[in-house]
C-alpha cells in the first residue's frame, strides 16, 4: 500500500503525529482553541500549524476533560516530486526567509506563552498557513514549515476558528481555517488540477475576516495523477445468427487518484483511511450492452425502433453522491467538494468527459435507434455503457457503482 503518492510536481504523504504548541489555559476568554504542529513522516515537510476550537480531539490530547472535536485531525505534507519543475521555472517548494509575528499573547493572563507568525515566503511563492510557537514568544524555526511556488496555490475560503474575545491581551487576534471554495473548475491546460487544503490556518491582528490579500490565505492547486487506457476490444462484433451475450466485459478505460478527503467513506475511520488507503481511485469502466438483436431469415429486410434512457437519473446520481461524495450530472460533469471543505474538483476531464461529452454522455433523455437487418442476414445494436466506480487502495469498492447508459450506439451485422 502506497503511503505517499505524486500529484504533478508534489509529493504527498499525511500525518496525525502532532507536537502541542499554545492553548489558551487561563486567559478567560470567550472560546477555546489549542494549536498542534504536524510531524511530517520521514523526508516530508509542514505547510502550517493546526489551529482547533478545542483543546483536543480523538488523537491530541484525547483524554482531556474540556472541550474537545468529535474529528481524528490529520494533516497533509509535501515534498518535492520526483519530475524535474519546468523549463524557467524554480522548484515547488522552498523555506520561508523570516517571519513576521501576527500575535502574541502578552496580558492575557494565560498559562502559556503564545505567539503566532506568519511565513515570509521567497519571490515566487505564498505562505500556506501562519506557525505558533512552543509556549514560547520566540520566533519558529525557518525549516518548520515549507512555502509553495505560487502557480500550485489558489485562493482559500476561510472558516472561523478562533477570537481572543474576553482575554484582556493587549493585541486583537483571531483565526480561519483555510478551506477549498466549493466549486472549482480547473480553466488552464489539461483540466487535471484539484484544490487541497492542507489543514492550515491565516491568522488576523483584529477579530475581522482577513482580506482575500491575506499572504497566507492558500489551499494547493496540484495536478491529480490520471489513467487513461484504450479499450482492448474496440466494438463489438456479430460472429453468428444466435443472439450475442447481453454484455460485453467491463474494462477500465480512465482512472484518477485523489487524497482520502476528497471522498466520503463513512465505513471506515479517519485512522483506518491513514494507515490503509491514504488515496482513493475514482475509475470509469466501459461496455457494450446487447440492446436489440433481429436474425431476419426472409427475404425482405426487417426495422425496428427503439428508445433507450440514456444518461444519469437524478435519483440515482442523489444515491451516488450521497454513499461516496462525487456528484455526477450533465450540469457539472463529475465532481467533488461537498464530501468536505479539504478537497474540490472537477473529475470530468480525467475521467474523459469533455464539456461536450459530458452533456452527451451524462444528460438524463430518451433516445431512439433504428435497427434494421437486411434479407437473410443477422443485425445488432449495442449502447455503450459506463460505471463510475470509487475503489480504496486494497482494492475495495465503497459504495454502490453508478452505471448508466451513454449516448452512443454501434450496429454490426453478420454476415458482413
Amino acid at each position: 500500500m502506497t503511503k505517499s503518492m505524486v500529484f504533478g510536481e508534489l509529493e504527498l504523504a499525511f500525518t496525525d503525529q502532532y507536537s502541542w504548541r499554545w492553548d489558551d489555559e487561563d486567559t478567560g476568554g470567550k472560546y477555546w482553541v489549542s494549536f498542534w504542529h504536524p510531524k511530517p513522516p520521514q523526508g516530508f515537510h509542514a505547510l502550517g500549524t493546526v489551529a482547533l476550537p478545542a483543546w483536543g480531539s480523538e488523537n491530541l490530547n484525547p483524554k482531556t476533560p474540556n472541550t474537545k472535536v468529535k474529528e481524528h485531525v490529520v494533516s497533509l505534507c509535501v515534498k518535492d516530486g520526483p519530475a524535474k519543475a519546468s523549463a524557467g521555472k524554480k522548484p515547488p517548494l522552498a523555506h520561508p526567509e523570516d517571519y513576521t509575528v501576527v500575535w502574541k499573547d502578552v496580558g492575557s493572563g494565560g498559562k502559556h506563552y503564545g505567539a503566532c507568525w506568519r511565513p515570509v515566503a521567497p519571490g515566487g511563492y505564498v505562505a500556506m498557513g501562519c506557525v505558533m510557537s512552543e509556549n514560547s514568544y520566540d520566533k519558529p524555526a525557518l525549516t518548520e514549515v515549507m512555502c509553495v511556488r505560487e502557480d500550485l496555490t489558489h485562493l482559500a475560503d476561510l472558516k472561523w476558528v478562533y477570537e481572543d474575545k474576553g482575554t484582556g491581551a493587549k493585541d486583537y487576534f483571531s483565526v480561519w481555517a483555510n478551506q477549498v471554495p466549493p466549486a472549482y473548475r480547473d480553466g488552464r491546460d489539461g483540466g487535471h488540477r484539484a484544490l487541497v487544503a492542507p489543514n492550515t490556518f491565516t491568522a488576523a491582528s483584529s477579530w475581522d475576516e482577513p482580506s482575500k490579500g491575506a499572504p497566507e490565505r492558500r489551499v494547493l492547486c496540484i495536478e491529480m495523477p490520471v489513467e487513461e487506457k484504450s479499450h482492448p476490444d474496440g466494438f463489438p462484433k456479430l460472429t453468428g445468427t444466435t443472439r450475442p451475450a447481453d454484455r460485453t466485459p467491463e474494462t477500465t478505460v480512465n482512472a484518477v487518484w485523489v487524497p482520502f478527503m476528497a471522498v466520503k467513506d463513512d465505513d471506515k475511520s479517519a485512522s483506518w483511511k491513514l494507515t490503509n488507503s491514504p488515496f482513493y481511485r475514482i475509475e470509469r469502466r466501459a461496455s457494450w450492452f446487447m440492446h436489440r438483436f433481429i436474425n431476419n431469415t426472409t427475404s425482405t429486410a426487417q426495422s425496428v425502433s427503439e428508445t433507450v434512457t440514456v444518461g444519469v437519473e437524478r435519483e440515482r446520481s442523489d444515491t451516488f453522491s450521497a454513499e461516496v461524495g462525487i456528484s455526477v450530472s450533465s450540469q457539472v460533469g463529475v465532481s467533488s467538494g461537498i464530501a468536505s471543505a479539504s478537497v474540490t474538483t472537477t473529475y470530468s476531464l480525467a475521467l474523459g468527459y469533455s464539456s461536450s461529452t459530458a452533456t452527451k454522455n451524462l444528460e438524463h433523455k430518451a433516445v431512439t435507434h433504428t435497427l434494421t437487418a437486411p434479407p437473410n442476414k443477422a443485425a445488432a445494436m449495442w449502447v455503450g455503457d459506463h460505471t463510475i466506480q470509487v475503489t480504496r487502495q486494497d482494492g475495495t469498492h465503497v459504495g454502490t457503482p453508478l452505471t448508466f447508459h451513454g449516448d452512443s450506439a454501434h450496429f454490426d451485422e453478420f454476415p458482413d
